[in-house]
């Protein structure tokens, strides 16, 4: 395991359980676990309080690793990418899955497996992210890192004894929820899956053993490899291991028996800068920002109180060496000259700024050039646009359009209908008016339509827009 951070306030909350931890020099450390248990992420503000009190870090950075039904994970299997196209990606497929409303706060891990990039995202509502930032500096604490257990839980199989480019699953036990998680020696997860069961209950030890088969299974034909061996968290009892153990033809095995604080320690170690964490960047540097305000008010101060002192001891030196005195003044006129020039030409900029500004919020923007290069792209062969004309009347534009048609009766009400549909259903959503088919209709009873000359229309509609 890496290097556990100093003076950084370590933080589980798995399941609703929460438990903190810092070290700080000399190798000390400072631990705090909660009394009970809180569901509900919004809800953890006054235990927050409580662990920065009881372990003294009130000003430092938090790093959480969570475990929570509102965190989500999805695997997904694309072509290798660059960094940048690869964030880009992932960023559209979070929007595409994710089933709440608001934007997704999302982290991921990858790994390359046979020419493909696999990659596993945890996303969960950024709503959630922010509240728990505040409930952070409410406490006096800088959130700058949120790590998914899954990702956290697989540096484990970095001591299993597996072959690089082998796969292990590990069955773990946290309270009342039962997890499996599929991944490689180098900590890569291709599988992670949880249910509520009480593994006393012998319904719910049945399902348990056939979830992790099937997991098993499933992981050997999406990936085409076998999985090595499974391991089981000591939480479990010998029934239940004896039970797997009968049901599955790998070799099964306990793991390691976890120390206190073990989880918390280990997201010590990450990077703030690791892909799988869910804060955000511009979170992270806002984080900072924050943090170091207080610092640089100290170093300000101070170096007020250095000038100060500074200004003393060279007027006392000024006074002792009066030959300097009309050099000194004559410096100090054109320093009051050159900031006279600095603060007209400073003027000048503000005012030219603020007529740019001004041009851009009243600037129309060319909204009647776009709809006439959709119009262009959506107009039916059969129709022959002759004039339009398109105004702006407060907060929506007007639209005329006049042609004509060079096909049938029939076929021009087919074409005007499929035009409308056209203009309502595309990206202006334009309301039209329905009069194109009564004077289509009035056309029909004169008997005018199947002269070339005669077979015109007009259409006229609103749409909205800035």
């Amino acid at each position: 395991m890496a290097k556990v951070k100093k003076n950084v306030l370590g933080i589980n909350y798995l399941n609703g359980w929460m438990r903190a931890f810092r070290s700080v020099k000399f190798g000390k450390e400072e631990g705090w676990s909660a009394d009970e248990r809180v569901d509900h992420i919004s809800d953890i503000g006054g235990l927050l309080k409580e662990a920065v009190e009881a372990t003294k870090s009130k000003g430092c950075y938090a790093s959480f690793v969570i475990d929570h039904t509102m965190l989500l994970q999805k695997s997904i299997n694309i072509p290798p990418m660059k960094q940048r196209d690869l964030n880009i990606f992932i960023k559209r497929k979070v929007d595409q899955f994710k089933q709440f409303e608001g934007n997704a706060a999302y982290g991921y891990t990858k790994s390359a497996i046979k020419k493909r990039l696999f990659v596993s995202v945890y996303y969960m509502p950024e709503s959630v992210v922010i509240n728990l930032k505040q409930a952070c500096l409410d406490a006096g604490l800088y959130l700058i890192q949120i790590m998914p257990f899954a990702m956290i839980r697989a540096q484990q199989f970095a001591e299993m004894e597996i072959d690089d480019d082998e796969m292990a699953a590990m069955v773990v036990r946290m309270f009342d929820k039962v997890s499996l998680i599929i991944g490689k020696k180098d900590g890569t997860i291709f599988s992670e899956r949880s249910l509520k069961a009480d593994v006393e209950d012998d319904e719910d030890l049945e399902r348990v053993v056939r979830e992790v088969k099937r997991s098993i299974l499933f992981n050997k034909q999406q990936f085409n490899q076998n999985i090595a061996m499974v391991k089981f968290s000591k939480r479990f009892n010998e029934s239940f291991f004896e039970t797997l153990e009968n049901n599955l033809d790998i070799p099964v095995d306990w793991l390691p028996a976890s120390k206190r604080f073990f989880w918390v320690k280990i997201v010590l170690s990450v990077n703030f800068n690791d892909h799988a964490n869910l804060l955000m960047r511009k979170l992270r540097h806002d984080t900072a920002i924050r943090k170091h305000t207080k610092l640089g008010v100290v170093i300000a101060a101070t170096l007020w109180i250095c000038a100060i002192a500074s200004a003393v001891g060279i007027e006392h030196a000024l006074k002792n060496k009066l030959d300097s005195l009309s050099s000194i003044r004559e410096r100090s006129a054109q320093q009051d000259r050159d900031e006279k020039k600095w603060k007209i030409r400073a003027h000048e900029l503000n005012l030219l700024q603020s007529a740019v500004k001004e041009l851009n919020e009243n600037r129309t923007p060319p909204i009647s050039g776009w709809f006439l290069g959709y119009l262009c792209n959506e107009m039916p062969e059969g129709l022959i646009l002759k004039r339009m004309e398109i105004r702006r009347v407060e907060n929506k534009w007007e639209v005329v359009m006049d042609g004509m048609s060079i096909s049938g009766y029939k076929a021009m009400a087919d074409e005007l209908r499929l035009l409308s549909e056209r203009l309502q259903n595309g990206p202006f959503h334009m309301q039209v008016n329905i009069e194109w088919y009564k004077n289509w209709l009035q056309q029909l009873k004169k008997g005018v339509i199947g002269s070339d000359e005669q077979n015109t229309f007009s259409i006229s509609g609103v749409f909205y827009g800035t």
